[in-house]
């Protein structure tokens, strides 16, 4: 089979046709050559002056495409790392973001904390299974957390999105349950035992939030929560509101400016509930915690 350019050369390429699009045009060119070789970044700087095949060169093209009509990174490599864990996406689920593990791990301070006596952890919408997965794994990790009580539980209303968190529980070795339906209905259906952690990451853009052109590759489905971003979050809550018992515990991520608007929510639908309000990385609110227990988290 005929030869053609090295890998030097290809890098220059993709700098050039990245560098006006993306942030860091060199990375995320070898990125993508990394993926078309199955080869990491210390290989291509060892070997320069390796030739490429044409069939190779073809597919990182392809891929170089993609990427310059901005089609995020994690799709184009079918892959993202969340909590330090590696997850199969694909354009049937939204990609995992930094900030939500602070859900996770905040959640986790929840199940560690033995006098809440959580039974179920339920991660509505839970798409990749991003959220379950890495509660579950750590979970494992006996050393960190003795409740070994907790069994883990993801919802979603898409099969398309259940088929990827299958993948994803397998590839990361972890035993959780996956249910379909809308909202809280699989779980009521499925009469799980009590307390109940009940996390999500519904969808919370307003409308016009989720139409931007960044976000034109990513599931609507699983972005835009209504005029302003908080239909399926005020369902959710309205739903529960109908079954609730005391020792169940809420955490739900949410925009950088509704904490106010959330509050309120709460106060309307469980005027019992004790609310704290989490913020994310740059100072901006970013988790709901919700509970109906005597003491919050220490």
């Amino acid at each position: 089979m005929s030869i053609t350019l090295t890998i030097k050369e290809i890098q220059v390429l993709g700098y050039r046709k990245l560098q006006n699009i993306v942030l860091n045009p060199e990375f995320e060119t070898d990125l993508l050559l990394g993926q078309v070789l199955k080869k990491g970044r210390s290989f291509l700087y060892a070997h320069p002056n390796k030739t490429i095949f044409k069939f190779q060169f073809s597919i990182f093209k392809r891929l170089l495409k993609r990427r310059q009509r901005k089609e995020p990174m994690a799709y184009i490599l079918g892959k993202i790392n969340f909590y330090g864990l590696d997850f199969k996406v694909t354009p049937d689920v939204l990609i995992p973001r930094p900030d939500t593990e602070i859900l996770v791990q905040e959640t986790l301070a929840v199940i560690r904390n033995t006098k809440y006596g959580i039974r179920s952890v339920i991660d509505i919408g839970t798409g990749s299974g991003a959220i379950a997965i890495s509660i579950a794994k750590a979970i494992e990790k006996k050393s960190k957390i003795k409740n070994q009580k907790s069994k883990i539980f993801g919802t979603d209303i898409s099969n398309e999105a259940l088929k990827v968190s299958r993948i994803n529980a397998r590839r990361n070795k972890v035993k959780i349950k996956l249910l379909r339906g809308n909202l809280l209905d699989p779980i009521i259906e499925a009469r799980l035992p009590h307390p109940w952690l009940i996390t999500a990451n519904l969808p919370y853009l307003t409308s016009s939030e989720a139409t931007k052109s960044h976000l034109k590759y990513e599931p609507r489905l699983a972005l835009a929560g209504g005029k302003a971003g908080l239909e399926l979050i005020e369902k959710l809550l309205k739903q529960y509101a109908q079954i609730r018992q005391n020792g169940d515990y809420i955490i739900l991520e949410i925009g950088y400016k509704q904490g106010r608007a959330i509050t309120n929510l709460v106060k309307k639908y469980l005027p019992q509930a004790k609310i704290k309000i989490k913020k994310d990385y740059a100072g901006f609110d970013r988790v709901v915690e919700i509970n109906f227990t005597a003491r919050r988290v220490a």
